[in-house]
């Protein structure tokens, strides 16, 4: 053991000498017991001169993911930065791709897309054969709009990776085209026939990330299988055989399904309707307005920012984006795109107070909060979005915040909120042939889309109800229909003036993060319009009901 490989570490103002190895261990150890000494201990190690360039780059890595699994991106920024500077060295070929994908990935949730998609390209450029990042570089170039350069990209990690049915998936949203090849390898891998076999959800591991995509064989995986499932659904679909691209869909849909509904999310889903109708009898009229009239001029002092707070909410599909980026091409609104804000700071305050508190579940802890508390809330939110608001309107695009508008309404009273609203058929549609994610699993299935739909409509007017003032009810087809009225009626209610600007949204160059990214690089159009009539033949009578 030579001196070099001993490290002194500080812990609880004592020192200690440890091996390189030790210190790893003790790192994780502490990682573990979610210490927060870990911070310190591993800043200090990775100042250390004296590490080899491969022992840095362990305790780099281990910085990297658990800055990451904890969201704590402006950390994850810091380091990454201190990483690149020390890889950096001119006469050798030391630089590191990874600290320059991990300084791609804070830029990116700390909404500076520029200089995330500048560290991606050197992450690429020092690791050109890494599918997953030249898959995560074409999407951050779709989302700025750049649709060209992200196909070619999407092209590079079909030839690298064509067992890889993501990307062509993200490339089906620029160009339905297949070859004979991939439209073979995709039939292959989506496996339609013989597709009743086991059920893999118990073994799929959380922990299968896009990054080990291109080592994983053909079909081995669920969500492979589903990526393929979907994108030949938009093939079939553009060549006008819609019963095999509604076979594709249905079976897309399971295989997400099986990869994301676990028992507690099915039994969620099931108990959607209790769920909403336990949110309107808390959040009563009389609920809203306790506290309020007793409070409302500290409200009106510590809320400023409230007033520049406009929250866009409705199911997925309804239009969301869309507002958002015709908002966004206002020059005093900012976008946030959708913001998990409000859910941390009523998160945090529970565990401030009890954690009894911050185990209950949602809607039933509101009854335990004192007004000070609600404000509390309030403060925090606003905290957290001045880097993104700069002073101006920020939106707050969470689809299901539309759950939380008496959370909204108590915490941040001068706040604004449009609920975006599309008919059922359209809607439904919408968001099964979509790939929403892991949080929206009512999306697999029909029937609970039809619940989620119908519950959330329940609710809405429940909102309308109490809170008439604070809402602006956006109909989607009237939009399409009378653009320039709806618009101003919109910036009316806001309190702005109308810009001609906001009608053209699809010439606004900011990213946009959500799967509409290239629908809203278009003008206004009606042709998604009822597209779901070439399916009536397949649909549940529950997609119909009313």
């Amino acid at each position: 053991m030579t001196d070099k490989n001993l490290l002194t570490l500080t812990i609880n103002q004592h020192q200690k000498a440890y091996t390189v190895e030790q210190a790893f261990i003790l790192c994780k150890q502490i990682l573990v017991n979610n210490s927060p000494n870990f911070d310190g201990i591993l800043r200090q190690i990775v100042d250390k001169n004296s590490l080899e360039h491969n022992q840095a780059k362990h305790f780099f890595q281990l910085a990297f993911n658990v800055y990451l699994q904890r969201k704590q991106y402006s950390n994850l920024l810091e380091m990454s930065e201190v990483a690149i500077k020390k890889f950096d060295v001119k006469d050798e070929k030391s630089q590191w791709a990874d600290a320059f994908y991990a300084n791609a990935v804070a830029n990116r949730y700390l909404r500076n897309p520029e200089c995330a998609k500048d560290s991606l390209e050197n992450a690429v450029e020092i690791n050109p054969k890494q599918p997953s990042w030249l898959r995560l570089l074409a999407t951050m170039e779709k989302e700025l709009g750049h649709f060209d350069k992200a196909l070619k990209h999407l092209d590079i990690c079909i030839a690298l990776s064509p067992n890889d049915a993501e990307s062509y998936w993200l490339r089906s949203d620029l160009s339905r085209a297949l070859s004979t090849s991939a439209l073979s390898n995709l039939e292959g891998l989506a496996n339609l026939e013989g597709s009743q076999g086991t059920n893999y959800s118990a073994n799929y591991s959380a922990n299968h990330s896009a990054n080990n995509s291109e080592n994983r064989p053909a079909g081995d995986s669920l969500k492979n299988r589903a990526y393929a499932c979907f994108t030949l659904f938009r093939y079939h679909q553009n060549n006008q055989d819609h019963q095999t691209a509604f076979s594709y869909l249905t079976l897309g849909n399971k295989l997400f399904a099986d990869c994301y509904v676990s028992p507690a999310e099915q039994q969620a889903i099931s108990s959607v309707r209790q769920e909403h109708q336990a949110i309107s009898d808390i959040f009563s009229a009389a609920f809203l307005k306790a506290g309020h009239d007793e409070e409302s001029d500290t409200l009106e002092a510590v809320n400023s920012l409230g007033e520049k707070s406009l929250f866009i909410c409705g199911m997925p599909r309804s239009g969301t984006t869309l507002i958002e980026q015709i908002l966004a091409s206002h020059r005093d609104i900012n976008a946030g795109d959708e913001l998990f804000y409000l859910a941390e700071a009523s998160q945090e305050v529970l565990i401030s107070n009890t954690a009894e508190k911050s185990q209950t579940p949602f809607p039933f802890w509101a009854q335990t909060l004192a007004p000070s508390q609600w404000q509390d809330i309030g403060h925090r939110y606003i905290q957290k979005c001045q880097p993104l608001a700069q002073g101006n309107y920020l939106t707050d695009k969470m689809p299901l915040n539309y759950k939380a508008i008496g959370i909204i309404a108590k915490a941040l009273p001068k706040a604004k909120v449009i609920c975006c609203q599309r008919n059922k058929q359209d809607t439904i549609w919408g968001c099964y042939q979509q790939i929403l994610g892991q949080g929206n699993t009512f999306s697999f299935d029909l029937d609970d889309l039809a619940v989620q739909f119908d519950a959330h409509r329940s609710l809405m007017n429940h909102w309308l109800t109490v809170l008439e003032e604070m809402i602006f009810v956006l109909d989607y087809q009237q939009l399409i229909e009378q653009p320039e009225v709806t618009v101003k009626q919109l910036c009316e209610f806001i309190g702005i003036e109308f810009q001609t600007e906001m009608l053209g949204f699809y010439q606004n160059n900011q990213p946009v993060h959500t799967v509409s990214s290239a629908q809203v690089r278009e003008p206004l159009t009606s042709r998604y319009h009822q597209q779901w009539q070439a399916y009536r033949a397949f649909m549940p009578d529950s997609f119909f009901s009313d």
